[in-house]
């Protein structure tokens, strides 16, 4: 059961391949509907395991929580992520907020880390933003105005603010705080000039950096 269940989920092979396989090296002859049950009992077997990193998930002070498009049993959806430096629990199912909900729950009290997608919007605990997602963005957007000087100067003060919030580091909670305080001013006020500017490029990623 476990190699016909890594063989189809680790290995990514079709069923007929692995009709293929387990003839050729094992002489077992094994038709499609035996495979899928095979699949469906190591999953239901593996439930308690599952609901287990998913509490562990929860408990964590931190998590990291993405999605990405995926195409299951014909039907398009998404393949969410919830990660911690331990823990890895993924789903599938409709891009909104009732996904956060359903894997979080009411017991999650920890700084949850996500991109800009409007799906993380309502959770109400600390909310750290994606740097890279932001940094990807003005990449994208410098490659878009090549000629525009202001953007550029703009893009290369937001690098070096977020150089200095990495580089900083503290064990002492109220220091982390302070520095925390000074990049977050130093990183509106580079924005606060073109937010609500319409002939800015940067004028939506400054209102996103304002926002959130």
């Amino acid at each position: 059961l476990s190699l016909i269940a890594t063989l189809r989920e680790e290995a990514r092979l079709p069923f007929a391949t692995i009709q293929w396989y387990l003839e050729s090296f094992h002489r077992l002859r094994l038709g499609v509907g035996t495979l899928v049950s095979v699949v469906q009992a190591v999953a239901h077997r593996g439930q308690a395991a599952v609901q287990g990193v998913r509490d562990r998930i929860r408990a964590s002070p931190v998590v990291h929580a993405d999605e990405t498009g995926w195409r299951e049993e014909g039907r398009n959806g998404y393949a969410w992520t919830f990660s911690t430096p331990t823990e890895r629990y993924f789903v599938h199912g409709r891009r909104n907020k009732a996904m956060v909900d359903a894997v979080l729950g009411a017991e999650f009290a920890g700084v949850l880390v996500s991109d800009f997608y409007a799906a993380y919007h309502h959770y109400s605990g600390e909310h750290q933003r994606c740097w890279v997602h932001l940094l990807r963005d003005i990449h994208d957007l410098k490659e878009q105005h090549p000629q525009d000087k202001s953007l550029w100067r703009w893009a290369v003060q937001v690098q070096r603010v977020y150089a200095q919030a990495k580089a900083f580091c503290s064990d002492t909670s109220s220091q982390r705080l302070r520095a925390r305080g000074r990049v977050e001013r130093s990183l509106l006020a580079g924005c606060a000039p073109f937010c609500g500017d319409q002939s800015a490029a940067q004028r939506v990623l400054c209102e996103r950096v304002r926002r959130h």
